[in-house]
């Protein structure tokens, strides 16, 4: 049986790029949709040169105006968005019939069987990658053995990131004095040998990791590739855990017993120790009515004998 084999699709301007779909003039200024959080209202999904002003996913609305004077913006439609990635869903069934939606913005592929009929991996990214860009999408992939490994190589892959605004927990932002003790365990900083990582990059929106090395793609990635609570994650970055790979050198047994099952079960999934299948959605319902009619034999002989009589 051929490796499983995972492809994760994720948009990460979904609600921002289906306004611009409709209105091509709001890719020309600085965009944002906006949604309802308590009394305030935050950037939920940003275009490029909203971005590229400097603003960031969950900033509130009066900052971010503060910062672009020109910014143009429309409230959040979940039940359009959610609609707008059933559409995706449909096209996604086009390269596997194993799709699944990551509400509000991904979808998850079960590939195995199917990359060589499109070429390969490499080329069935490819033209997943050119389909999004005939649609007008933004687009980031991931490809691995497992469902944890692909979203992580999705949206971390290569340095890209999720684009969250980072507090000084973040990796670039440690303090002098965290970094200076980080830099002791690189060892290849100081002339050892570069941990190898093996991912192949297609047009530097698709992250690859060759079966069975999705240990390797994942080590160097940050623990926000696991998938875990934003609470366990400031409560590792503060014990100086950034990396999969320190988590991974880890005791399982302090671990689990410290931040509970879910962080270990996370780990597990990423690293294919735990099962986590691709459930394609169900079919839509569909509804129809039958009407039962008179046997056509008996009225064929009904009309030629009326017709007879007429004769």
């Amino acid at each position: 049986m051929p490796n499983r084999r995972i492809l994760s699709i994720w948009f990460p301007r979904l609600a921002a790029e289906r306004h611009i779909r409709r209105d091509p003039n709001l890719g020309d200024v600085p965009f944002v949709v906006v949604r309802d959080v308590g009394q305030a209202q935050v950037l939920a999904s940003l275009s490029p040169l909203a971005q590229a002003a400097g603003l960031y996913e969950g900033q509130p609305l009066r900052d971010a105006h503060a910062m672009c004077a020109d910014l143009l913006t429309r409230l959040s439609n979940p039940h359009a968005e959610a609609a707008f990635l059933g559409v995706l869903h449909r096209w996604a069934g086009k390269f596997s019939p194993w799709v699944a939606r990551e509400a509000p913005d991904a979808l998850v592929v079960d590939l195995t069987g199917c990359a060589h009929l499109f070429g390969g991996e490499e080329c069935l990214a490819l033209q997943v990658e050119q389909d999004c860009t005939d649609l007008g999408l933004s687009v980031q992939l991931g490809i691995a053995d497992t469902l944890g490994g692909a979203w992580a190589l999705a949206r971390f892959g290569g340095g890209q990131g999720a684009d969250h605004h980072r507090s000084g927990d973040a990796i670039d932002q440690e303090a002098r004095a965290t970094r200076s003790r980080a830099g002791k365990r690189r060892h290849w900083e100081r002339g050892g040998a570069a941990p190898t990582v093996t991912v192949a990059a297609v047009q530097g929106c698709a992250r690859i990791a060759a079966p069975g090395e999705t240990y390797k793609a994942l080590a160097p990635l940050p623990i926000a590739s696991l998938r875990l609570e934003d609470t366990t994650m400031a409560q590792l970055s503060r014990l100086g855990l950034r990396r999969v790979r320190e988590l991974v050198e880890q005791p399982r047994a302090g671990l689990s017993r410290r931040f509970g099952r879910g962080l270990v079960a996370r780990l597990d999934q990423a690293l294919g120790a735990l099962p986590e299948p691709v459930s394609p959605a169900p079919p839509p319902d569909r509804f129809a009515t039958r009407m039962s009619l008179p046997d056509p034999i008996g009225l064929e002989d009904d009309v030629m004998a009326a017709i007879d009589r007429m004769l």
